[in-house]
């Protein structure tokens, strides 16, 4: 009696500590721009002190003394997976012994592809979901595939926008686009050669420096996001930096004849009724679209090819030559991640 007592006390002051860090950190999203940045500056400077005293990897990189942000080197993925050991500023942790126990773990995401499985199945009436909200993570929320969502289910879908390397965001209630948590991460929008984008401009790449982070220091690490920064202000009084979208990742982007093809260009896949899901896949200058299709879906590939020829030519492609495979699934990662784009090698 008095263990299982004082396990219920225990809950309950996690749960007080829960809810005042959680007001804390509502406060924070509508601090003024200049309280922000302080606060961000200040994170900084003890995280670069903190990376250079402990992190060899990072021992003979970081300069001593002010630091400026973008002064400082940009950090790439190969180099974190070549150096992890020395990254790593609890040298207790090794990365072989960090890899194994990853492969044991069986995780279970949220995804758009799902939900719009899910909205298929409703708006057919072979569901009778009765939602007081939903949410969906993992990949990018296409506005036909939002649109759908809603007209199933009746509520707004919030779109949750999370990296592993510690950068989160998500919707307001204004549906306006994603806030990023800044407070916890300082972002970068910047092209292919790491230079600042303007805002309402996509940048190719999205360089991410985790504040709260001290075991794997993560300085303007590069995440290849697609993204546009919206300007301000912002209805919901957020002074969080907004996204206008994720609209994928660099390496989605595929070249056929000379013209960069963006990933949302191939959105419209995504608003036709018959489709169940589709995966593209380049192959030279020929794109190859497999598609799972609903029952009844006749002159289905047809038309999709027309309508993919159409607006690959209005992005330029002179000569779109498509060819359609009909699938019953198609497959996805461990993760759950329906791969929408397998670019060229």
């Amino acid at each position: 009696m008095m263990a299982r007592l004082g396990y219920q006390r225990k809950r309950l002051r996690d749960l007080a500590t829960a809810l005042s860090a959680g007001r804390q950190l509502a406060e924070r999203e509508r601090w003024p721009r200049e309280r922000l940045e302080r606060h961000q500056r200040e994170r900084l400077e003890a995280l670069v002190r903190h990376a250079r005293e402990r992190s060899a990897f990072w021992a003979g990189r970081l300069p001593r003394g002010r630091v400026s942000l973008e002064q400082l080197p940009i950090m790439e993925k190969v180099e974190l997976m070549a150096s992890l050991d020395e990254l790593l500023t609890d040298h207790r942790l090794r990365s072989d012994e960090l890899f194994a126990h990853l492969e044991g773990i069986d995780r279970d995401e949220l995804y758009p592809s799902m939900a719009a499985l899910l909205a298929n199945e409703q708006l057919a009436g072979r569901l009778r979901l009765q939602l007081g909200g939903m949410s969906t993570s993992s990949e990018p929320l296409m506005p036909e595939v939002r649109e759908r969502l809603e007209r199933a289910f009746g509520v707004r879908p919030f779109n949750l926008y999370g990296t592993t390397e510690g950068l989160w965001g998500s919707d307001c209630e204004e549906r306006t686009g994603i806030h990023l948590f800044e407070d916890m991460c300082i972002v970068e929008n910047v092209d292919a050669e790491g230079r600042a984008v303007p805002v309402g401009e996509p940048g190719a790449r999205v360089l991410v420096t985790n504040l709260f982070n001290r075991i794997q220091p993560l300085i303007r690490f590069e995440v290849s996001d697609i993204v546009t920064v919206e300007p301000e202000p912002y209805a919901c009084g957020r002074t969080l930096m907004r996204l206008r979208d994720v609209e994928g990742r660099s390496e989605d982007v595929i070249e056929i004849g000379g013209v960069a093809v963006h990933p949302m260009q191939f959105a419209p896949l995504s608003a036709d009724r018959a489709v169940r899901e589709f995966q593209v896949v380049q192959e030279g200058e020929r794109l190859r679209l497999r598609v799972a299709l609903r029952a009844g879906a006749n002159g289905a590939p047809q038309r999709l090819q027309a309508t993919l020829a159409e607006r690959l030519r209005e992005t330029g492609v002179a000569q779109p030559v498509i060819e359609i495979d009909v699938v019953e699934s198609l497959e996805r990662s461990a993760a759950g991640k329906l791969r929408l784009i397998v670019a060229d090698a």
